[in-house]
């Protein structure tokens, strides 16, 4: 397969414009229908398990985001525990935040957020009370917290200040009818990016993760829109286009006269290809995926070769043993990627595995599977989710 070549070759010729939709960002031509069977090995060539500590009974219902650094393992349950969890990179847990409530340093509704490596602060959205409030790093004591006259859904640290996105919401008083709002770090707006489509106004849809950062860019992706966006040194442009030709979704797909909430419910009749996220690019690859029919396709392409990947969840061959993964990796850090599951799965798929081998050939598999194996030793259904570091090489 040669796309991404093409994709470099045009993306080295073509100037890119801010205009959702401009002719000049580069396109890469893809057919959903074109997957293939992929051995994890292809393109995974190591793995850690981290098992996430409880603590005093600081247990984990259901994960949002995952964000890792250098030092840290951050984990947000919005939903359950309604708190911020802090490990190091050994899973032992360090503090949370869960101050759950509406007075100065509470929280209602967590949505997001972030870690200002500059500041030395721990940014959460709270979408209830619509403010940002700000921990200390070190150990999450509170600090401050800012109201915002616009009413975002995601939003990123950026140099000097944040990019915030909106996703199709209008409220407020400054938004004005743009999906990206860059601001300084006063969160003075500086710039108004994306004018939403007029049959997409309150259209709200979450991608598994809208934006995703390496050391120098931040990248951009919208539910529905086939265009990624990137933020660098200071400048918003669209990056790459992907087109599925006879498989897009059709011009008019937004156009019938009823509700948002109605449209959530014809989701399952969608043929057509959509939601492109999780996009991520390095010195040495890109990544993203995106919903067909009912499951995840991925796409890795190499910049070292002409090597691309182009499979889904359901053809994924765990040759290396890892176990279970969930859909999609939730976040990455330097050449990893990051997934994270439920141990009960992992014990549910050792435990089958047992009982399915004779003695010695799971003897054998033990031997074969010595790190897998040893892990699951350590589990309980009862434990937090574990993390599974995975080291992408093409």
């Amino acid at each position: 397969m040669k796309q991404y070549l093409v994709y470099l070759s045009v993306l080295l010729a073509l100037s890119c414009s801010n205009n959702q939709e401009s002719e000049n960002i580069p396109v890469l031509k893809l057919d959903p229908d074109e997957t293939e069977v992929v051995n994890l090995s292809s393109f995974i060539s190591d793995v850690e398990f981290v098992k996430l500590d409880s603590g005093n009974e600081k247990y984990i219902g259901e994960v949002e985001k995952i964000l890792i650094t250098d030092e840290r393992i951050y984990v947000l349950d919005p939903y359950q525990a309604i708190a911020l969890y802090v490990y190091d990179r050994k899973g032992t847990l360090l503090f949370d935040i869960s101050s759950y409530g509406e007075g100065p340093g509470e929280f209602v509704a967590p949505y997001d957020f972030e870690v200002n490596e500059a500041t030395n602060e721990i940014v959460v959205f709270d979408a209830n009370r619509n403010k940002l409030i700000f921990y200390e790093k070190e150990d999450g004591s509170f600090v401050r917290e800012e109201s915002l006259e616009f009413f975002p859904k995601r939003f990123k640290v950026v140099k000097n200040g944040y990019i915030f996105y909106m996703n199709n919401e209008i409220a407020g008083k400054v938004s004005q009818n743009f999906n990206v709002l860059i601001t300084d770090k006063d969160l003075n707006i500086i710039e108004r990016k994306l004018s939403i489509e007029k049959n997409r106004i309150d259209f709200h849809y979450f991608l598994p993760v809208h934006f995703l950062s390496n050391d120098n860019e931040t990248y951009l992706t919208q539910a529905f829109y086939n265009t990624i966006y990137r933020y660098k040194k200071g400048e918003f442009n669209g990056h790459l286009t992907i087109d599925f030709e006879d498989k897009n979704l059709p011009d008019d797909f937004f156009d019938k006269d009823i509700s948002p909430r109605e449209w959530l419910e014809e989701f399952n009749n969608i043929t057509g290809a959509y939601n492109i996220s999780n996009f991520y690019e390095t010195d040495d690859f890109i990544f993203f995926l995106y919903r067909y029919m009912d499951t995840h396709n991925y796409y890795f392409a190499s910049k070292a070769n002409n090597k691309t990947l182009h499979t889904n969840k359901l053809k994924l061959n765990d040759d290396l043993n890892i176990g279970p993964l969930i859909k999609w990796p939730y976040s990455v850090w330097g050449n990893t990627f990051i997934w994270f599951q439920n141990p009960k799965e992992l014990i549910t798929f050792i435990d089958e595995k047992r009982a399915s081998l004779s003695e010695a050939d799971w003897l054998k598999f033990t031997e074969e599977n010595a790190k897998l194996v040893s892990f699951y030793s350590t589990l309980s259904e009862d434990d937090n989710p574990y993390l599974i570091f995975t080291k992408i090489e093409l």
